[in-house]
């Protein structure tokens, strides 16, 4: 009896290794094919629109997504999920060709051209999208700048998105995946922008005011980028952004100050000493420096005698 199992298992090992690739056993690997990466287009309009365009022949289709460089870190302390609202409301009703058209409108309008308005907001950018075929881009466009710089924003929409929003919230509040990765994130980042969580005490406490200055914060040409990706090039995508998003223009943003700035009180000059304790203090104490706002870190200078030993310098 053992010698036949012997025999047995000796067959079923010599089987194996005489298998067949692709029938019995997995098939071997192919040789690696070539990753063809479209050479980018730039351009930008003179409303300082930032256009990029990804020529891709053989199918008919264009993708074009409208991108503000702001997202979720750029909401205020205390309003956590402002970016995700505001992205949200953008498709929920806009003002076009003299007149305002409700999110059922937009959304018969976005089918009649082949595709869906989709909008979100994520880290560092938030934007709108669609998917068409190139004969309808301009078209497309058109849809994209008026949800993006004359959105309706109304109050009741608001009140809309946001019950469901805090039904989705819920949901994942129950999963313990979903409560665990929220706990992990807030460990990692810590107090910081990206470990801020959206609560419903966060949701509820939006305001449509909240909203409308977000968007006029952060949605303006100057810091948008149109990205089109598909059976287009750049000759072709110019007068098609110059006319549906190269007018119009935000409004004027705040220069740093790049003049010197005035001391803060107890700091030390050059040209003397601010510190009310070193101007009562005798000249021969004069020359110390007066303590800074905040901490100096100090880092070990070393210098090297003529000896070769090095100490550290005091």
């Amino acid at each position: 009896m053992k010698q036949a199992l012997t025999i047995l298992m000796m067959a079923f090992v010599a089987s194996a290794w005489a298998a067949t690739p692709g029938v019995d056993s997995p098939p071997e690997p192919g040789p690696a094919l070539p990753i063809s990466v479209p050479a980018f287009e730039t351009f930008t309009l003179a409303n300082g629109l930032r256009v990029v365009v990804a020529p891709r022949r053989g199918v008919p289709l264009v993708s074009a997504s409208l991108l503000v460089l702001a997202g979720r870190e750029a909401e205020p302390e205390g309003r956590t999920g402002l970016a995700d609202m505001t992205a949200a409301l953008l498709g929920k009703g806009a003002r076009r060709d003299g007149r305002d058209v409700d999110a059922t409108t937009l959304a018969r309008q976005a089918e009649a051209l082949g595709g869906t308005l989709d909008s979100n907001a994520g880290w560092r950018s938030t934007g709108v999208g669609m998917t068409v075929t190139t004969p309808r881009l301009a078209a497309a466009l058109a849809l994209m700048a008026d949800v993006s710089r004359a959105p309706l924003l109304a109050p009741q929409e608001l009140d809309r998105v946001r019950l469901q929003a805090l039904d989705g919230l819920r949901v994942a509040l129950d999963a313990p995946g979903s409560v665990a990765d929220l706990a992990a994130r807030r460990s990692w980042w810590g107090v910081s922008v990206y470990g801020r969580l959206t609560t419903p005490t966060t949701l509820q406490r939006l305001s449509i005011d909240d909203v409308r200055a977000f968007h006029a914060r952060h949605w303006r040409p100057d810091s948008a980028v149109l990205v089109l990706a598909g059976d287009v090039d750049a000759a072709g995508v110019r007068p098609l952004a110059e006319a549906a998003l190269g007018s119009g223009c935000g409004p004027p943003r705040r220069r740093r100050r790049t003049s010197a700035q005035p001391p803060r009180p107890g700091c030390r000059r050059p040209s003397g000493s601010t510190c009310p304790a070193a101007a009562r203090a005798p000249s021969s104490s004069r020359r110390r420096r007066c303590p800074r706002a905040r901490p100096r870190r100090v880092w070990p200078k070393w210098r090297t005698r003529c000896s070769g030993a090095a100490t550290p310098r005091a």
